[in-house]
């Protein structure tokens, strides 16, 4: 026979359970902001500048862009 102490107590369970989860998902959040913040912290001072842009020609034979003022590797094979 189902009492109101046995609803009640179920209730009570469900709710342990939920604030359990809630609790866990929350610290797992933290942790992955934290862990984030770290590596960014640690792998921008590592990190160069952006690339400068470069003026490209076309090779007269191939016809793939080299940066301005170097050989083509297909005229070193030559």
């Amino acid at each position: 026979m189902i009492s109101a102490l046995k609803v009640l107590f179920t209730v009570v369970v469900i709710i342990i359970v939920y604030w359990g989860f809630k609790y866990r998902w929350r610290m797992g959040d933290m942790g992955k902001s934290v862990r984030g913040a770290r590596r960014k912290r640690t792998t921008s001072a590592h990190k160069p500048g952006p690339l400068a842009a470069q003026d490209l020609e076309q090779c007269p034979k191939c016809g793939s862009y080299i940066p301005a003022g170097t050989v083509c590797s297909c005229e070193e094979k030559s």
